[in-house]
């Protein structure tokens, strides 16, 4: 049996274990239930479209803050925190960022113009892993490829609030220009992208089923769209 599911919007690695947990329990007791009748309708699956995953590691879970943007981030940390923590470095020092703010309050009008008065020139030219502290909403502001991302704790050494990040080491007049380093994180060969095929409209319909192709019309294009996922 397989049964298609939308994945939860916003969800971590471990809300989607849970949730995937629970919908296949019952869908095991649905195929015992009737487990005679499916055996007789089973059928090799399709190789096309098949995708493995990759095996993860540590070095998955760094920030390239210059080449990430708040959106980039936000779906590392749901993937990962849970396993890794989201790492980084700040003064020669590994760092773990944790309680991430969802993006969408970092668009809140306070947090902007908070944004705005500590970086009166322009806060979207920044250099990226510069960070700010927003006391209002206690949050360690991190500015990143084009945007800002926010997180209530981080661990130097030992676990710690934002404020306590801020108090311990922000507020200090000689870290104000330090930035938290860019690393690379190879996330980037784990990237699924369309590849488009153009092909004769006078194939029919039954050859591409013949040969098992997957193609979608584009009518505005008049053309007709093949498309892989790499591994």
């Amino acid at each position: 049996m397989q049964v298609k599911y939308v994945v939860p919007e916003h969800c971590t690695t471990l809300q989607l274990r849970d949730y995937l947990a629970l919908e296949g329990s019952s869908l095991l007791m649905q195929a015992l239930r009737d487990l005679p009748s499916l055996e007789k309708m089973e059928y090799e699956q399709n190789e096309y479209g098949i995708t493995y995953a990759h095996k993860l590691s540590p070095v998955n879970a760094r920030v390239n803050w210059e080449q990430q943007s708040p959106s980039d981030i936000d779906r590392q940390y749901r993937a990962l925190a849970d396993m890794y923590g989201l790492r980084s470095r700040w003064r020669e020092q590994n760092v773990r960022l944790s309680g991430m703010v969802p993006v969408i309050d970092m668009q809140a009008d306070d947090i902007h113009l908070a944004l705005e008065s500590a970086f009166p020139e322009d806060r979207m030219t920044v250099r990226p892993g510069i960070a700010f502290y927003y006391d209002a909403r206690e949050i360690l502001c991190i500015r990143c490829k084009d945007g800002w991302v926010g997180f209530h704790g981080i661990a130097v050494k030992k676990p710690m609030t934002a404020k306590s990040f801020y108090n311990g080491y922000l507020s200090k007049p000689e870290f104000h220009a330090t930035a938290f380093d860019s690393q690379p994180n190879e996330l980037d060969k784990y990237a699924f992208r369309p590849v488009l095929s153009e092909v004769k409209l006078s194939l029919t319909a039954e050859k591409l089923y013949n040969n098992r192709l997957a193609w979608q019309k584009t009518e505005k294009l008049g053309i007709y769209q093949r498309s892989f996922n790499f591994v």
